[in-house]
């Protein structure tokens, strides 16, 4: 089976993507009045007990928050490809 080689710029996007639409998913959360409870459920099933208050929801706040992760989602799925090319080329050039 051929190790392929992936395009970098269709996976920083797509990451990109994914990392905003999470974030996206939250904000909704935030915004519906459930993050609180979501939060306190999400602490609880890890086992960790803190005090994590969750403050109104914001739109500019909310667009910087999904604006923020997209840009780390696509430089982490850039990476990730560039380093996959790098290394699966030198596995293909056996």
């Amino acid at each position: 089976m051929a190790i392929q080689k992936l395009d970098e710029k269709h996976v920083a996007l797509t990451l990109g993507s994914l990392f905003a639409a999470v974030s996206a998913v939250w904000a909704g959360l935030v915004y519906a009045g459930y993050g609180q409870t979501f939060v306190n459920w999400m602490t609880g099933v890890h086992f960790i007990q803190a005090q994590a208050i969750v403050i109104p929801f914001d739109i500019t706040t909310t667009i910087v928050l999904i604006l923020a992760k997209f840009i780390i989602g696509a430089l982490l799925g850039y990476a990730f490809a560039t380093i996959w090319n790098k290394l699966s080329n030198k596995k293909r050039a056996r």
